[in-house]
């Protein structure tokens, strides 16, 4: 599943958290807006403030550092 989200996964695309992982809680929607070659790879931009302070990816909405937050493919669907 994971490689297969990781396949058309693409910048801007919704998401919704499909298990709990750390500060993100299942259910939770979000944007995602790129990967890196680290663990977790997938950066999302999550509607809620979940207090945060992540490595930063270029491009993403400055406004929101606080609701990014590093997943992994498995934890995410597409909702869009």
């Amino acid at each position: 599943y994971g490689q297969y989200i990781q396949s058309v996964l693409k910048p801007q695309m919704r998401v919704r958290a499909i298990n709990t992982y750390e500060k993100v809680a299942k259910g939770s929607l979000g944007t995602y807006y790129g990967t890196n070659s680290g663990k977790p790879p997938c950066f999302v931009i999550w509607d809620q403030d979940l207090g945060s302070d992540v490595t930063w990816l270029p491009g993403a909405p400055e406004d929101k550092k606080s609701h990014a937050y590093w997943v992994f493919w498995h934890n995410l669907e597409i909702v869009e």
